[in-house]
């Protein structure tokens, strides 16, 4: 019948506006895999804090020898050797993976703040250089990192009319958390690492590795928050990327429980 073959032309239009739609958001994205560094990252987090568990381990190990060097009883060279390898390798491993771990989030964040700045019905705050290089810039690095992944969780709030508080004043709280976990764990290294460099003495080992088994205790869940981070804002920024091509979906701006506006 002559009306039965509408049908599949509908669908052949239909399909060829959905995948223009699909095509001109891919062309307004600068970075189409953005993703892919930020799964990069959580991986090597997702491998630093067994890591840090191992180190936490080595550093009891190294401590009871300490301890018993401290008392004058006696112990094995052997043991004392195995001791200070197994803490050098884990050490050596944990810069390398933290080295490695911060490459790829500033590519991620780089990345991820050009792709907002397209997509986002606002323009936000901080650029791709801005926020990549607030680490970079003494002092004002203890404040602006957050502010930076702040303004990218912001940009990317489908439900953000506007009529809110504040940017600065709705700071999600596991924003809050991952960045006290974080300076905190910075500061504990830096006071451990400075013990390591004047000690000598087997009461200074002591309270170096005291200093550093304290400074795992907070890295792991400054990782553990880190890792959630990524994937929480990889996620809002793949919805907000799509939302361009399918502006008519209710589910970009209705919130769950409201009509449709």
């Amino acid at each position: 019948m002559p009306g039965s073959s509408l049908a599949p032309e509908d669908d052949g239009v239909s399909e060829t506006a959905a995948g223009a739609g699909s095509a001109a958001t891919k062309a307004a994205v600068p970075f189409e895999h953005v993703q892919r560094w930020g799964r990069a990252c959580i991986v090597v987090l997702a491998l630093f804090v067994p890591l840090m568990v191992f180190t936490y381990e080595d550093l009891s190990a190294n401590l009871t020898t300490l301890e018993f060097v401290d008392a004058d009883l006696p112990v094995s060279d052997n043991e004392i050797l195995l001791n200070h390898a197994r803490l050098g390798n884990v050490s050596t491993a944990a810069v390398v993976l933290g080295i490695l771990g911060a490459i790829l989030w500033l590519v991620w964040q780089y990345r991820a703040h050009r792709n907002v700045a397209a997509v986002a019905a606002r323009k936000p705050r901080f650029g791709a250089v801005a926020g990549a290089g607030s680490w970079f810039i003494p002092i004002a690095n203890v404040l602006l990192p957050p502010l930076a992944i702040a303004d990218l969780w912001r940009a990317t709030d489908m439900h953000d009319s506007g009529r809110q508080a504040r940017w600065w004043r709705r700071v999600n709280p596991l924003i809050g958390a991952w960045w006290v976990a974080f300076v905190a764990s910075v500061a504990l290294v830096a006071r451990a690492s400075a013990l390591a460099l004047r000690a000598s003495t087997p009461d200074e080992l002591v309270a170096r590795d005291h200093a550093f088994q304290l400074a795992v205790l907070v890295v792991i869940p400054a990782a553990v928050a880190a890792a959630i981070l990524i994937a929480v804002l990889d996620r809002r920024l793949m919805v907000a990327e799509n939302a361009p091509a399918f502006r008519d979906w209710q589910g970009w701006t209705t919130r769950r429980g409201e009509p449709p506006g």
